[in-house]
């Protein structure tokens, strides 16, 4: 059983190396990525061999398999037709002293994706879009394949994907959201100087908006 990345492991990894799989050079979407081992992870169970291939590639003893310095964003099909012996060509060492800069950029990207202030509007963006529709139909099976890929990790995870509507005129509408009661137009299709420029949400109490809690004085 492989290593289970964490979500921000996988995001640091998949932008610091400009969303591209390593090994064929084209771009991989996040929703598809794998991250790929580039000196394989087993090694790790045999330290002898793994001592000999760090030192015929010209690597610092020690080296790290399960370290951002060996992790690379992967196309599930180029991971899997990888030749066992693909990791001892020497490219392979120009290939990780290379990536020590990205690597380090990759920690922290991913650190910063959960210390991120933003991380509430990215949620309540994502949501508007599901509640108002505009969420393309592959957008929507990448979400919930994503909720369901960490699941184990967000067993109480339950996203309201519709705003708890109290009373509507036909023209306005009073809903509940994380932010409180608020009000809006009952048309779906209102433009976009009629919402929340943070999320898109088109309800509000006053000046904030009911979903993500954006102060809009516009």
């Amino acid at each position: 059983m492989g290593r289970a990345f964490t979500i921000p492991e996988r995001h640091g990894i998949w932008r610091a190396h400009t969303e591209v799989c390593w090994l064929c050079k084209e771009p991989v979407p996040f929703s598809e990525m794998e991250v790929d081992h580039v000196i394989p992870a087993k090694l790790a169970n045999f330290p002898d061999r793994l001592a000999e291939v760090i030192a015929k590639l010209g690597l610092p003893p020690g080296f790290d398999v399960e370290s951002f310095l060996n992790w690379r964003p992967s196309h599930r099909r180029c991971n899997g037709s990888k030749s066992d012996k693909h990791y001892e060509k020497p490219f392979i060492a120009v290939e990780i002293l290379n990536g020590i800069e990205k690597s380090a950029r990759a920690e922290a990207l991913a650190k910063q994706l959960v210390s991120d202030s933003k991380l509430d509007s990215a949620f309540a963006t994502v949501l508007a879009a599901a509640i108002e529709g505009r969420l393309q139909e592959k957008q929507s099976a990448d979400l919930q394949g994503a909720l369901n890929t960490y699941s184990n990790w967000l067993p109480s995870l339950k996203l309201p994907l519709t705003p708890d509507v109290a009373l509507s005129n036909g023209k306005l509408v009073m809903v509940k959201q994380p932010y409180g009661w608020g009000y809006g137009p009952d048309n779906p299709d209102v433009s976009w100087h009629m919402r929340c420029g943070v999320c898109g949400n088109r309800y509000f109490n006053g000046s904030r908006c009911t979903l993500c809690g954006n102060m809009d004085d516009d």
